[in-house]
């Protein structure tokens, strides 16, 4: 009686369990008394057989219903477990596999940015040979060369622009200077430097500037760089359809700048990733 009134023994009484003491001959006894219970039998110290304690269950549909109970709680806590391990298993794969992506477009993206940049290298260093070594016929001649040099320095300054910012945004490092603006004055610069490789690549521009558009707060830099980025995607993803219009109008206090061209455009259903690192399609 005083082991059940111990923590332990309410425990073994909330289970349904009773407790019995008594000398190992009452074994037999005790065996057939409870013949149709769930019972244990141990002796109560291992220097000392000739005294055992019984377990045994005093309501045994409710001790069965208990650990029925215990058991399936037991069984619910392993399946949460092992779901929770295995939608951590599944989240590390999804991000390893979005981490090897990234990595292969890093990649993709250095080596075309390499290539690119290679290309205007190419033309400055070879018209500046050209010109260091005299091998032109006229004045005319002379004066477009130079000006290729002057677009392609300009070009590859602005590539190199572009990988440094890219470089400060992804560091947290990039900011922007606000100034009064004149947009249309930068896309009518803009324009005109990329007129030459328009011609060449037999674009037919169609322009529309509203007269008296005002003044804007933006950065210049950030705004030509735009401009240009627009300007060359065009050019690069029209392989047909040669055609470009650039419109820039006031809509209220803001000015709109629409750059539309007839290329191969956007693949339907990846409009939403176009802005990710490092994608290019």
């Amino acid at each position: 009686e005083a082991t059940l009134r111990t923590p332990v023994g309410a425990q073994l009484r909330a289970a349904g369990f009773g407790l019995a003491l008594f000398d190992a001959d009452f074994t037999a006894e005790f065996e057939r008394r409870y013949a149709r219970a769930v019972r244990v039998v141990a002796p109560v110290d291992s220097r000392n057989y000739r005294l055992n304690v019984g377990l045994y269950s005093r309501d045994e549909p409710f001790v069965f219903s208990h650990y029925r109970n215990r058991n399936a709680l037991v069984i619910v806590g392993i399946a949460v477990l092992a779901g929770t391990i295995g939608l951590g298993a599944y989240v590390l794969a999804r991000e390893t596999a979005r981490e090897k992506q990234t990595a292969d477009m890093q990649a993709e993206f250095v080596s075309n940015v390499s290539h690119e940049l290679r290309t205007p290298l190419t033309s400055i260093r070879m018209y500046a040979e050209t010109l260091l070594l005299k091998r032109y016929h006229t004045d005319e001649q002379r004066q477009q060369y130079l000006q290729t040099v002057m677009r392609e320095s300009q070009r590859l300054s602005r590539m190199v622009g572009n990988i440094l910012d890219f470089s400060r945004m992804e560091s947290g490092r990039k900011t922007w200077d606000f100034v009064d603006t004149d947009v249309a004055g930068i896309v009518h610069a803009t324009l005109r430097e990329f007129e030459p490789m328009l011609e060449d690549q037999g674009f037919t521009v169609e322009i529309a500037i509203d007269d008296d558009l005002p003044m804007i707060k933006a950065d210049p830099e950030a705004l030509v760089t735009a401009v240009a980025n627009l300007l060359t995607n065009a050019i690069r993803y029209s392989p047909d359809r040669k055609q470009l219009k650039v419109c820039l109008y006031a809509t209220g206090p803001q000015i709109a700048l629409d750059i539309a061209d007839r290329g191969v455009g956007i693949p339907e259903g990846e409009s939403t990733i176009i802005f990710e690192k490092y994608r290019r399609d």
